[in-house]
């Protein structure tokens, strides 16, 4: 691929019964290719 992005999400419909913490938050990622070899990661929620 040599331009794009991809974005992997994990958001919560129904937490564990007692989940708490960080561990348990929505959270995505999103991978922006701007050429060969080239990529820009973003940590997001």
């Amino acid at each position: 691929m040599t331009g794009g992005t991809a974005e992997v999400k994990r958001v919560w419909t129904n937490r564990p019964n007692s989940a708490s913490g960080p561990q348990f938050n929505d959270a995505a990622v999103k991978f922006t290719w701007s050429g060969c070899n080239a990529v820009r990661v973003a940590h997001g929620t």
